[in-house]
């Protein structure tokens, strides 16, 4: 948990609600804990569009998100590539963004999901989605500890090479977009990286994500700094 209990942006991403492994309770606590002007979901909200599997933890979770936007909390949902971009705005009552960029403190950042930067082969997209469905097979088996899902979860991203692909693609993507910080999921990995480019200097930030434990998200302050925290 953040030091300080108000900030300006909260940045949570893959919460994958719907799968086993998601957390809606410990959610909805950082959402009460903290006091912030902004929240981005940053992709990959929910598991799938198979809203049936959303639990009563889960629709709290969304009721309490529509009430912080009642109160002026400023809310963005990011695509992610588990989200049909459809099925997830009607049922959310909300359209979802590919991108969103902002201003605060004289710098400029910007929120992409990240699936935009994996290349991996599209050919290759029904054995995705078959190792998908093994992979709830998983969660289901170890509740418990989650250290298998974690471990597979972790080597299929180091099999791909997500995070230094990811990473590469947003930090491109955030040079042309002038941007300071560029924040993204996907990967589940947590991972901060500078960039240097003649005048220009880009701070990738992999928020990580909430089917680990600990959970992960980012926070910029009110001074405009940004940090990576953890929710046990």
């Amino acid at each position: 948990m953040p030091k300080q209990t108000k900030v300006d942006t909260l940045i949570l991403s893959d919460l994958h609600l719907g799968a086993p492994t998601s957390k809606p309770k410990k959610i909805s606590a950082l959402l009460n804990h903290l006091k912030f002007k902004r929240l981005i979901l940053l992709g990959d909200i929910f598991d799938s569009s198979d809203f049936t599997r959303l639990e009563p933890d889960h629709l709290s979770l969304l009721s309490l998100i529509k009430s912080l936007s009642r109160k002026g909390v400023e809310i963005i949902w990011i695509r992610g590539n588990h989200d049909d971009i459809h099925e997830v705005a009607k049922f959310i009552g909300s359209p979802l963004r590919e991108e969103y960029m902002w201003d605060h403190g004289g710098k400029r950042f910007l929120a992409i999901h990240g699936d935009q930067f994996d290349d991996f082969p599209q050919e290759l997209s029904k054995i995705d989605r078959l190792a998908h469905l093994i992979f709830l097979r998983i969660q289901r088996i170890d509740k418990r500890g989650r250290h298998l899902v974690k471990l597979i979860d972790y080597a299929n991203a180091r099999i791909r090479r997500l995070s230094a692909k990811v990473a590469r693609g947003a930090i491109r993507h955030a040079l042309n977009r002038d941007a300071n910080y560029v924040f993204c999921g996907h990967t589940h990995l947590t991972m901060r990286q500078q960039h240097e480019n003649g005048d220009s200097s880009v701070e990738y930030v992999n928020t990580g994500c909430w089917t680990h434990t600990p959970s992960t998200f980012a926070v910029v302050g009110e001074d405009s700094g940004v940090s990576i925290e953890k929710f046990k």
